[in-house]
């Protein structure tokens, strides 16, 4: 069963005001900004062997950044790699294999880039899966998949190369999520998801997941707030890439609607990315460290991500950071 955690007419209210800015957006191009120079930054990109990834490897490419792009497929990324150097004429830019889903693979992934860079400059925690599955899809560690390479993952990532990030003279650390956190049917007490409902469209895992990367930046920010790291958590927008083909796979009212709404209003790879580079160069919004931006503008979703989670946000986003580091046996960050 679908459990909206928000009101009908406020849910309504927030679907409407999303159409209406990815139609702005899409029509209007993005906001002005001024941009750090990213000539020498080191840049570590995952998922980057394809979608959003690929896009935002190839903009720090052309920019002069040291692009470090992982990936699961090796042979992909080989691939993508090629193409994007064909393309910019960088020789800056190397391939990391990339697991989020199996925390050995993470764990070799950061002592690889560790063990070549004395720094990061710009952590962007992209990569991501979205799966219609009728029934709960599980790691070998008993984890909820989506949450498992969404969320644990990167958490993981991003503890295990903290040192390097803070090395940097302004570290950057940017997590994709998506305005769908909204649909999330999210409880810390049950993060695998045995007892909760899949939601409408079985969207609720990949929601949750989405809402457990805000939570994760807001608590991050306040934990790095003695640092020159700051952190900001990013929609995208509806984008068409590949990543929502499991949602349109079977023709259905679902495959209609999702492909239909691509096809009308669904933004490119390159202008889906644009809002992660926003939030990875743009000069002026290290005051805004800790929220969501989507298409180059600060967002307000308070009221929205309070009535998801159940509690106030502050609170829900220190139990993930410990029920995650509880998951994944790590001692505390700092």
């Amino acid at each position: 069963m679908f459990d909206l955690r928000v009101s009908v007419v406020r849910f309504l209210i927030f679907f409407f005001q999303s159409v209406f800015h990815q139609i702005s957006r899409k029509i209007c191009g993005p906001p002005k900004r001024r941009e750090d120079d990213a000539r020498g930054k080191v840049v570590v990109v995952t998922g980057a062997n394809a979608g959003l990834g690929k896009c935002v490897a190839m903009e720090m490419a052309k920019r002069g950044a040291v692009v470090i792009m992982t990936c699961r497929d090796v042979n992909k990324g080989i691939q993508a790699q090629n193409e994007i150097q064909s393309s910019t004429g960088s020789d800056k830019i190397t391939l990391v294999e990339l697991n989020l889903a199996d925390i050995s693979s993470v764990k070799r992934c950061a002592n690889q880039i560790s063990s070549r860079h004395s720094k990061v400059d710009i952590l962007i925690n992209n990569a991501g899966i979205a799966l219609n599955s009728p029934s709960t899809q599980l790691t070998k560690e008993g984890n909820e998949l989506h949450f498992a390479t969404n969320h644990l993952g990167h958490f993981l990532l991003t503890k295990l190369l903290l040192d390097r990030i803070k090395n940097s003279e302004a570290g950057r650390i940017v997590n994709v999520s998506s305005s769908g956190f909204i649909m999330a049917n999210f409880s810390i007490k049950d993060l695998r998801m045995s007892k909760l409902g899949l939601g409408l469209g079985t969207f609720a895992p990949y929601c949750n997941s989405k809402l457990a990367n805000v939570l994760f930046t807001k608590e991050l920010s306040k934990r790095l707030a003695d640092t020159r790291v700051k952190t900001f958590s990013v929609c995208p927008g509806l984008v068409n890439t590949n990543l929502a083909n499991g949602y349109y796979a079977n023709e259905n009212l679902q495959h209609y609607l999702i492909k239909g709404s691509l096809g009308c209003i669904g933004l490119s790879g390159e202008d889906g990315a644009d809002g992660i580079l926003h939030c990875a160069l743009a000069k002026g919004i290290e005051d805004t460290s800790g929220e969501m931006y989507r298409f180059g503008r600060l967002m307000n979703f308070d009221q929205e991500l309070t009535s998801v989670c159940g509690m106030p946000t502050d609170s829900v986003a220190e139990k993930l950071w410990q029920k995650s580091e509880k998951l994944l046996d790590l001692k505390q960050l700092h």
